[in-house]
């Protein structure tokens, strides 16, 4: 039996070089080999350079026990008061029932309460009111008769139907009378703070 006279070599280590290869070179991060100068330097940083700081996150404000309760906003519904003008201007009808069960008060927005009383007094006049003959008497007499007109128009379009007008004025009572409340609790509230001294400023329904 023959016997093998190579030499033994060892196993050469992670990184040292095999054979005839010569050794890898080292990293320098000095250069890119482009003449791009990658060292850190200190003195081409500008003298105004402020490092960009995280914006924090919005703090949601709690709400507190000495706010004031006259900031509510009393209840009431545009598209209602909206829709009450709206039929009264389709159907003659639905002019006579809100005129019988509504006031101007019960309107909430001074817009809607103006166009209200408009109705009501063209209907002394007009055997029926429509769209037309309340913008022609707004270009005679209100100061913004361009914007009304186009207001006029939009409550046309957003009014689905006079057949709902029995609704429409109920859920307008309802808001008034939840106003009614809300006043009378404000004037018990206000009464309570000038009794104890302190500062109060009801909100402009209690002045009505």
């Amino acid at each position: 039996m023959q016997t093998s006279t190579k030499a033994f070599s060892p196993r050469p280590q992670q990184g040292q070089p095999t054979g005839n290869k010569q050794p890898a070179p080292p990293v320098s991060f000095a250069s890119t080999g482009r003449g791009e100068n990658l060292s850190f330097d200190e003195t081409k940083i500008p003298k105004n350079f402020a490092p960009a700081r995280p914006t924090p996150p919005p703090v949601k404000k709690q709400p507190q026990a000495d706010d004031n309760p006259f900031h509510a906003v009393p209840p009431h519904s545009d598209e209602t008061e909206r829709a009450v003008i709206g039929s009264m201007l389709m159907e003659r009808v639905a002019c006579e029932y809100a005129r019988e069960f509504l006031t101007s008060e019960m309107f909430y927005l001074p817009r809607n309460r103006f166009l209200y009383l408009k109705c009501i007094a063209l209907m002394r006049t007009h055997k029926a009111i429509d769209e037309v003959i309340l913008t022609s008497s707004l270009q005679a007499s209100a100061k913004d008769a361009d914007d009304l007109k186009r207001y006029v128009g939009d409550v046309i379009k957003s009014t689905p139907s006079a057949a709902n007008i029995e609704g429409y004025v109920n859920t307008l009572i309802h808001f008034d009378h939840e106003r009614r409340r809300l006043a009378f609790a404000l004037r018990i509230v206000a009464d309570v703070l000038k009794s104890a001294g302190a500062p109060a400023q009801p909100r402009e329904i209690l002045k009505q």
